[in-house]
Order: structure tokens, then sequence, then C-alpha cells
């Protein structure tokens, strides 16, 4: 006898896709409400540089991180709008096309999901094809319509992905923009993070939520399935003791937790006067300032040749300012990237500075990678290559002598020359600050003292 969780939630592989779609696509007309969960492999990417608002940041991270991912699960639950759900299976949980091997993730993350129960092996041998799936959903009748309503949690990411999904496209550049994009293909959506804002004492993520409102979890945590059920069942429990039953669309539709717009907003206009948010990289990220980042991408304000023929070495390097354009810090298995906004290009190994390879399209690296790191102690850089592994610290010229040597026999030299301005910014980081000496006094004044 099945249990519970599997006759209520059903799976979803490339063998079965056609089927159950065909399925749904009759099951919508009756139960328009559907409750949304994705899992995705973490958060790989934060950029670095000023924004205009927190909100800025955010979104710049979301559309960085969805666009360098794939998505690993989605979960669907299907109700009517008094939250009655089909009699047999209500959940269906699709189950994409994903490679540890070959596709990019945060390690924790996977750790999560692995505990949850996902079958990695599997999803990657007989995952459904992102593709496929944009096809089928773009023609199911849960898209494009006022009349289908959508239930999330604090679901940026989730709308991103399936956004994704549907135009085949990167996310646009700015946060009003995905509104729009978003109300294009989302009309109606409730973000249940974002309705506790006006509900007293509900607080913390899904399952504190469904806690709180004692509402039994089917199925396992972390599982897109089980948690597009849990979402189901803690909206209409909530909408019921909050909101006796009826939400003021005018004041939460469209709104997604986190995020500055709202799905029916206008798009909206630059603030007169830019607040900037600054970010940093985290704890656990290598050493990347300012300058260096500025470097790589090409805004070198006259250090690259400054510091590597010797002429001004004492360059304040707070006059460096970071590219216009946005520079991303990249974490992938403790390996960094730096990656440039405008057309995401990067290799699949962290020493290539120049990113001339395209991991999103071909996964390939450049086999003449160079790996410029600053030493763990402070003072110099570690240097690797394929072959070789070395840590220079006599100074600026020298090194570059050093790292132009090993790079002389079949290196790019547009490589070379990123990895000379990349040693030059990371020892000029190591560099003293030097106090001015106090001037002695002559003549009468010396007298005097």
């Amino acid at each position: 006898m099945p249990s519970p969780e599997r006759s209520i939630i059903r799976e979803v592989w490339a063998e079965n896709l056609d089927q159950e779609m065909a399925l749904l696509r009759e099951l919508v007309d009756h139960y328009p409400y559907l409750a949304m969960d994705t899992e995705f492999p973490g958060v790989v990417a934060r950029p670095i540089g000023n924004f205009r608002t927190s909100a800025d940041y955010h979104y710049q991270t979301l559309r960085c991180n969805v666009d360098l991912l794939k998505m690993i699960q989605l979960g669907v639950t299907f109700a009517d709008e008094n939250g009655n759900v089909p009699k047999d299976a209500c959940t269906w949980q699709f189950n994409f096309k994903f490679s540890l091997n070959d596709d990019m993730y945060a390690q924790d993350s996977i750790d999560l999901l692995v505990k949850s129960g996902i079958n990695f092996q599997k999803h990657e041998d007989y995952g459904i094809d992102i593709h496929r799936f944009g096809e089928l959903l773009i023609s199911s009748g849960f898209v494009l319509l006022d009349d289908v309503k959508w239930i999330s949690f604090h679901s940026g990411y989730d709308f991103g992905y399936l956004l994704k999904v549907l135009t085949c496209s990167p996310l646009p550049g700015e946060e009003p923009d995905f509104f729009e994009l978003l109300r294009t293909y989302f009309p109606c959506i409730y973000d249940i993070k974002y309705l506790m804002k006006s509900c007293k004492n509900l607080k913390g993520g899904l399952q504190d939520l469904a806690n709180d409102l004692q509402v039994v979890r089917i199925g396992a945590q972390h599982q897109a399935g089980s948690d597009s059920l849990l979402t189901c069942s803690a909206f209409f429990k909530m909408r019921q003791i909050f909101f006796d039953d009826a939400i003021d669309d005018s004041k939460y539709l469209g709104y997604l937790y986190g995020l500055g717009s709202a799905v029916g907003s206008t798009a909206a206009q630059p603030p007169n006067s830019i607040a900037t948010f600054n970010s940093a990289a985290g704890s656990d990220s290598p050493l990347i300032t300012n300058a260096s980042a500025g470097l790589v991408n090409g805004k070198l304000n006259g250090f690259q040749k400054s510091a590597i023929n010797g002429h001004d070495e004492n360059q304040d390097l707070a006059s460096f300012k970071m590219s216009a354009d946005l520079t991303w810090l990249l974490i992938k298995n403790n390996n960094s990237f730096l990656v440039k906004r405008s057309g995401v290009q990067f290799s699949s190994e962290a020493g290539n500075l120049l990113n001339k390879n395209s991991f999103k399209f071909s996964g390939l690296a450049n086999k003449k990678t160079i790996d410029i790191a600053a030493a763990a102690s402070g003072r110099g850089v570690v240097v690797s290559t394929p072959k070789t592994k070395v840590t220079l610290t006599k100074g600026i010229r020298k090194s570059a002598r050093s790292v132009a040597g090993l790079t002389r026999a079949g290196y790019r030299a547009d490589l070379r020359q990123a990895a000379l301005a990349r040693v030059a910014a990371v020892l000029a980081t190591q560099k003293p600050v030097k106090v001015a000496a106090k001037k002695a006094s002559k003549g009468v004044r010396a007298n005097k003292n």
C-alpha cells in the first residue's frame, strides 16, 4: 500500500513529463491556486561595489546567481479558491537534469539537499530537460493568465528561475524591468513572507510559520514538492486566521519579500539623490580589493604601468575606483572567479583572470590558467600554474619579472598582462602605510627648544 506522501506528491522525471503535463493542463481549470517552491544549488555570487539601495543589491545578487545556476526541483501544489485540493495527488515534483560534475553549485546547499533525500545521480541520468519543460510550461495554462493565482514563500529566486525557463534568456539588468516581465507571466502572486509583515507574532521561515499555524508537513523538508504543499496549507490557514478569508489585493498582490517593486506597480524612477550601499565579499572569500578587481576588469587608472615599471610604486590605492560595470566575486568549491556584469563570461578555473571561456555554454577552462592569490602570511603572492607553484615576496618589480618569466612560453599575451596586473595589485595592498617623519626644527626655533 503506498504511503500518503507518495500518493499526494507525484514525482515527474523526463520519461513521464508529457503525460503529467497533459493531466495538469486539465486540472488547472478547476484548481487555479498554485503553490510553488523550487530547490536550486545555493548562492555562489555576491556583487562588489556601490548600489542605490539594499533592494538593488539584493536584486543584482539574485540576478547573477539565477543567470549562472540551474534549477534542481520545482514543486507545484494545486488548490481551489477555498483551499480544497484534488482527491488523489495534489502536488507534482518536477526533477530536472543536474550534474555535480558539470554544473555550478554551492557545496553547503548540495550537502543539505543530499541530507533531504535528493538523489543527484538520478537527476543526472533521468532528469527533465529544462528547455523541454519551458516549452510545455508556456502552453500549460499556468502562466500569462489573470485567473491563476500563484502562492509562494520568500520567492524572488523561485520566480527568477521560472522566468529564466520561460524566456530562455538572462534576467533583466534592472529590478523594475524584472517586475514588468514577472507581471506578464505571473499576473497574480501572493508571497506569504510579505503577508507575514502584517500578521502579529508571525516570523521566521516556512517551517516556523507552519509550526505556529499548526500545519503538519507531509514529505521531506527541503524538497520542492513537500515545501510547496506546506506553502499551500499555510497560506489558506493564514488567510483564514489573519485576513478573514479575504486578502486585500491592492496591498499584497504582486509583492515579493526582499525586493523593492511590486508586479502591478509602475517601474520605479531613480531617486534624486543616490544612496550607496556598499557590499563586500564574505569572510570566507579570498582577498580581492577594489584595486585588484578594477585592474582585472580593465579600469587601471594608470596603476598597471606605474606599478610594473616602477615609476610610482607609492601611488594611493584609494584613488582607484571600481569599474562602472559590476564586478562579481564568485565562489565555487572554495575557488574564486572575477566576472563582469555585462555578458557573464567566466572560466571554471579560478586562475583564469580574463574569463575568456564561458562556463555557462561550454564548461571549458584555459589549460594555461594562472592562479594569483595573496599569501596566507599576508606577505607576498602565491603564483600557481599547472606545472609549478611559487611564493613571491620580493616586491612588485621583481615579482612582476618572475611572473613574466613563468608566462613567457605558450601563454596568451592578454592573460600574461592580466597576471602581472593582479600581482601588482595584491602586493600593493600589502604595503604598510608610511607615516611622514616629523621634520626637525632648525635655526632660532631649534635653539628655543
